[in-house]
Formats: C-alpha cells, structure tokens, sequence
C-alpha cells in the first residue's frame, strides 16, 4: 500500500489519457489492500446482490471508522486475517464480481479529490498483474 506522500508523486491521469493494462484475473489486487474504502452505492449493491442487510454487511466484512483528517466516516473493507485477502475473494474469483465496489473496478486506476479544489484526479497504480497489451483511456 503507498502511503500519502507516494501517492501525490505519482502522475496525474486526465480523463483523456491513455495507459495498457488488461485484468488477467488473477486475484492479486485481492490480496494486501487494506484501502478498499466503500461508497454508499456500494454498500447498497453489495447487500442487494448478497441478500442481507446493509447492517449486516458493515459487521460481517467492514470495518468504519472516522477518517483522521476528513473527519467523515469512512467504511473498508476488512481484509480476513489469514493471507490479508478480500472476504469476497475466492478460487474461482471474485464473489461480488457482478457488483465490485468502484474502487476494484477502477483498478489500477487510482481516483483522489484535491482539497482546495474538490476537483477529482486520476493516477496509475503500480501493478504487479495483467497484461500489458490492452490499451485503455481514464473515461
């Protein structure tokens, strides 16, 4: 996981930029996140495509607490204890694959908000999976 000052090192992504990563599926961005940070949507997603409560969902695989500068409450994903992996990965994938938080599905986009400006940007994660070989663009 990068840290804060690594983050705002890496280069910005406009919505027009290009960059090559293809997901091969391989479960490695499952594993060692610790920053899985879920939106209302997705909580709502999540237990729809579950079938249980929200409620549930926030005690069963979640962890909320206060954020240290934002002051807001912020709601992860909490990794299972053995291998620090995702509670929803398995052998064969990903179980809420239909429904993945935007984080995952942005991956290895990574998306920030400027406090002056509350404007987003975009940045490249580095990434230890996929294929180089597909070309994509922010939007």
């Amino acid at each position: 996981m990068l840290d804060v000052q690594e983050l705002l090192n890496l280069p910005k992504l406009g919505m027009d930029d290009t960059f090559t990563f293809g997901c091969s599926r391989c479960g490695k961005c499952c594993r060692n996140q610790e920053d899985i940070l879920l939106t209302p949507l997705d909580l709502f997603k999540m237990a729809k495509y579950l079938n249980i409560s929200i409620k549930s969902l926030l005690e069963e695989c979640c962890e909320v607490y206060v954020g240290e500068s934002s002051k807001l409450p912020v709601v992860r994903i909490k990794p299972r204890e053995y291998r620090n992996t995702c509670p929803f990965a398995t052998k064969g994938g990903c179980r809420i694959h239909a429904v993945k938080p935007a984080v995952c599905a942005l991956f290895p986009l990574g998306r920030m908000t400027h406090a002056e400006t509350n404007e987003f940007s975009y940045f490249l994660q580095p990434a230890t999976c996929g294929n180089t070989n597909q070309s994509q663009t922010v939007r």
